[in-house]
């Protein structure tokens, strides 16, 4: 005979090796739903639209934190600059993709310079990117596109891209670039940036060339956000991109976060 404190203490055994396999086996059917969902969205038939949701994810999320209104009137109105350096002001760019904004440049109507790593990501998950100029689309408008290999360019050793665009902007100045400038007789840059929404103007000098020439430091401090943005001379010529900033151990203001480094705009589109 069981006693039936025995009974009990059966049952509740027997009650947690049921609950136990249950469990296992609502996991292993999850897993087996999962992975039967995944094998059919790969499939040829179903690829559209799995593109398609992860698009609208990407998009939906540009619209949301980085596709804002810039100020209203043209860059060199903004920051009262006048002769060739106000032409070439005008054509900095704001650009937004899903994984943060960066900053660009015309160097011509149909040609976009920026630091690559600014649409680095947005090439490799063909989400689109969205260009934005005060200057000379509006302050609402904007260029939406997807990055291949017929229509960007770029060195991502050095931290170069070149976005080449579908429909030109006529109205955007072709700028000269100069790719052999004399920082040691004149070492005076400009530049021209967003941080945020707020466009910033800032002049300052070379202080030290770094990897023969590829890459050069300067004393001019804005923050994040303004990778790709342009280093001009006081003559309005190119002479690099924004590629990274250094840290400042005391930031005199939030938009002071220590010296820039930028790349020369002579090194070549290698495509890799």
């Amino acid at each position: 005979m069981i006693s039936d404190t025995k009974k009990i203490k059966l049952n509740e055994d027997i009650n947690a090796a049921y609950k136990i396999k249950s469990k296992n086996l609502f996991k292993g059917m999850m897993y087996l739903f999962a992975t039967m969902g995944m094998l059919l969205l790969n499939t040829p038939s179903m690829r559209p639209y799995r593109d398609s949701f992860i698009m609208r994810s990407s998009e939906r999320v540009v619209k949301t934190f980085h596709k804002t209104s810039l100020p209203e009137g043209k860059i060199s109105k903004t920051l009262n600059l006048e002769g060739q350096i106000a032409k070439s002001a005008d054509n900095l760019v704001r650009i937004s993709t899903a994984e943060g904004v960066g900053c660009g440049v015309f160097v011509s109507p149909y040609e976009i310079y920026t630091a690559n790593h600014v649409v680095e990501q947005a090439l490799k998950s063909k989400g689109d990117i969205y260009i934005q100029s005060q200057s000379y689309l509006g302050s609402k408008e904007s260029i939406v596109m997807r990055l291949d290999s017929n229509n960007y360019q770029y060195n991502k050793n050095d931290d170069l891209g070149k976005i080449v665009l579908d429909v030109p902007v006529y109205a955007a100045t072709k700028l000269t670039i100069r790719k052999t400038p004399d920082f040691d007789k004149d070492p005076n840059i400009v530049s021209i940036a967003y941080k945020d929404r707020v466009v910033f103007h800032q002049m300052g000098k070379v202080v030290n060339q770094m990897y023969y020439g590829k890459y050069y430091i300067g004393n001019i401090n804005v923050g994040p956000g303004i990778s790709g943005s342009p280093i001009f001379k006081e003559d309005g010529s190119l002479v690099g991109i924004t590629s990274m900033m250094i840290a400042s151990r005391e930031p005199q203001t939030k938009y002071d976060n220590g010296p820039i480094i930028f790349t020369s705009v002579a090194n070549p589109f290698t495509n890799k």
